[in-house]
């Protein structure tokens, strides 16, 4: 049994067509050994230069903002515990 196993959230768009232009240039890149033509070995590279790309594409995840905490004050600060003045 095949199980989906990505995110449901933000999941990459481009997967699919990843995927299928990563076997799309593996097989061309194996049809031109087989046929010993080096035009189609450029066309699996270009292929697979074009899946390579498609990483670029994707939506990046927005990235929390940084919030500052506010510093605490001590009430129970006694003058010998005070930096000197002046």
């Amino acid at each position: 049994m095949l199980l989906d196993r990505r995110p449901r959230g933000g999941g990459d768009p481009f997967l699919d067509w990843k995927v299928r232009l990563f076997f799309a240039g593996a097989a061309l890149f194996a049809l031109a050994v087989v046929l010993d033509r080096p035009v189609l070995v450029l066309a699996a590279g270009a292929v697979l230069v074009a899946a390579f790309v498609l990483r670029f594409f994707a939506p990046r995840e927005e990235e929390p903002e940084y919030v500052e905490e506010e510093e605490e004050e001590v009430a129970d600060e006694t003058p010998a515990d005070r930096p000197p003045q002046g």
